[in-house]
């Protein structure tokens, strides 16, 4: 099976919210700044184990999937399989899109047959939430930590890791925590 982003997020603070927060008032670095805030957000996102913002992705596989990866799932734009080495589009009132976390297609009846081969089923589907505030605090805390310490050893002092702060702001947003 293979995912593969579609059309990507917008991140959930921008370039200004950056230099702001950071107290940065040159444009010297807005390439690696703008670099760090989608570094942010993917870290956010697989430290919660959701999508954040709005985003696209396709699903390829040999058989039906189980479920759809990077919740919360929100719409499914088509489901097609090859039957008979014809790639056919599956009716949508054949199935009902399930958006409980994980997300996933669910049958009316029952799943149509594929033919052996990698690509039988293909899926196109929409999933993320919005940012909360505290997920963006944490990409703006993140960014400014990873720009004032560029490298994960300081000699003399302590690993650099993720700020505490960051994480406690990500905890609530965790899925399958305190919901």
């Amino acid at each position: 099976m293979i995912y593969t982003l579609v059309t990507g997020p917008s991140e959930p603070v921008t370039l200004t919210d950056v230099k702001s927060h950071s107290r940065i008032s040159h444009d010297a670095e807005d390439t690696y700044l703008t670099m760090l805030i989608s570094a942010a957000r993917q870290y956010a996102e697989h430290y919660c184990q959701t999508s954040i913002g709005e985003q696209t992705w396709s699903y390829t596989g040999a058989n039906w999937p189980d479920q759809l990866a990077h919740p919360p799932l929100a719409s499914v734009d088509f489901a097609k399989y090859y039957i008979s080495d014809v790639l056919t589009t599956w009716d949508s009132s054949g199935y009902r899109v399930d958006t409980s976390v994980p997300g996933k297609l669910v049958p009316v009846t029952e799943f149509p047959s594929v033919d052996d081969r990698p690509d039988a089923v293909q899926i196109q589907y929409g999933c993320g939430k919005s940012a909360t505030d505290s997920v963006k605090l944490a990409c703006l805390i993140m960014v400014s930590h990873w720009y004032e310490i560029r490298e994960p050893v300081v000699t003399g002092t302590i690993v650099a890791k993720v700020p505490w702060s960051a994480h406690a702001l990500l905890d609530s947003e965790r899925w399958g925590d305190y919901s």
